[in-house]
Formats: C-alpha cells, structure tokens, sequence
C-alpha cells in the first residue's frame, strides 16, 4: 500500500459546498490528513513576479501608497506596514508592497497549512527557495515559478525557467540536482532531510546555492499577520 505523500507549491482552493465543503485548512487542522506527508513552501520574493515586470513595483514609491493598496488585506495597514518598515527600513516601498502581498497570498497561508497539519502523524516539511534570477536586472530575485527549473532538473530545457529564461544563462545546476534529489527522496521516505515544521521551533529549509535550517524565519511578518490572515 502506498504511503500518501503531498508536495505542495501554494494553492487557493475555493470552498462550493459541494466538493469542498470546508475550509481546507480547518480541515486539514481536523485530521482530514493525518497521515500524509507533506512538504510546502514559498519563494522569498514570490509576487515580484508580478509587480516587477509590470511595473507596479515603481508606481508605489511611498509607505502611504502601501497603506493605500493594501487597505482591502489588513484591518490596520498602517500597523502593519510600519511593522515591516521596522525590519526593513531600507528596503525602497515598492519592494515592501512586493513582500506584504507576497506574504499575504503565500508566505502566511503556508504557514497556516503547516501549523494546522503539525500536530497529526503525517510528517510537516516547511521550505523557503532562496536562490535570486538573474532576470530584469536582478530586481526579480527569488519570484514565483523560479524553482521549478530546478525541482525538476529542466534548466536546460526551453522554458519559463530554461535557458535565458528566469533562470538565466548559467543556472546553478547543482542546486537543481540537490533539489530534485530531495524531492526524490520525499517522495520514495515521506522526510525530506531536514527536521519537520512544528510551532516550537518553526524549522525551515532555506535553499540556495548553500542549503541552511532556518528557525522561525520573518518572525515579526508572522505575527503581524496573527488572527487577520
């Protein structure tokens, strides 16, 4: 009998009732997936695929067009925004906006999935894709869809992240063998080498070109986001 394993990017799936009749992550929470495996996580810069090359990024070029743009996602934008500038105050506002909804969209909601299914059998494996494209003149960094070229080992393939791609002309092809040997390895073991997430030390793989455990990684993000997202 196969052991169910699941690796999972990011999704939104929509509650109809029907089909989905619960909150996935209530569900999961529940038990719904006890006993699967799981491996889950984000890029560091997920959304500056969007924001950078549509030139969104600029545009929002103060702290108050942050607040402005992020009004509908935070009861207090202003809390929140200036709990981000706190931890990085150099960071130009367009690339802050960037990281809020990267958080927002991705980072949080992982996060959730992973406190909710931690405390079941099933193994929680949390990890953050670090490695920066080279791409629009370095300023997409790690953005969505970026590791995949590398999960599967296709750098040398035509593609979104193939040759002069996201991933650019010389790619770290170690790091794509490293990474698709490790999801290799969760797939056949259900552990993919480091230690599993839990809400004590909140352990997670950064991956770069050096691989390293970070323990609770953007703690002040997190908890500007607890009970709103």
């Amino acid at each position: 009998m196969l052991t169910p394993r699941v690796v999972c990017k990011s999704s939104c799936p929509v509650r109809d009732n029907d089909l989905i009749s619960t909150q996935p992550v209530d569900a999961v929470g529940q038990g719904a997936s006890s006993t699967v495996d799981l491996l889950l996580g984000t890029n560091s810069e997920d959304l500056n695929f969007v924001y950078v090359p549509t030139g969104v990024a600029d545009r929002i070029d103060s702290d108050e067009k942050i607040c402005t743009s992020i009004a509908s996602r935070h009861p207090h934008p202003e809390k929140l925004v200036a709990a981000y500038r706190a931890v990085h105050p150099d960071t130009p506002s367009g690339e802050l906006f960037s990281a809020i909804m990267t958080d927002w969209m991705l980072f949080i909601p992982t996060i959730r999935l992973a406190e909710a299914h931690a405390p079941h059998a099933g193994g929680t494996y949390l990890y953050e894709f670090a490695w920066p494209s080279p791409s629009c003149g370095g300023k997409l960094r790690a953005c969505h869809c970026l590791e995949l070229g590398f999960v599967f080992d296709t750098l040398d393939t035509l593609g979104l992240t193939g040759p002069q791609g996201l991933a650019g002309e010389n790619p770290p092809v170690e790091l794509a063998k490293h990474m698709h040997q490790t999801w290799i390895t969760f797939a056949t073991t259900g552990n993919p080498g480091w230690s599993p997430y839990n809400t004590q030390q909140r352990s997670t793989m950064r991956i770069h070109t050096t691989w390293r455990t970070i323990t609770d990684p953007r703690p002040v993000e997190r908890q500007a986001w607890e009970g709103i997202r």
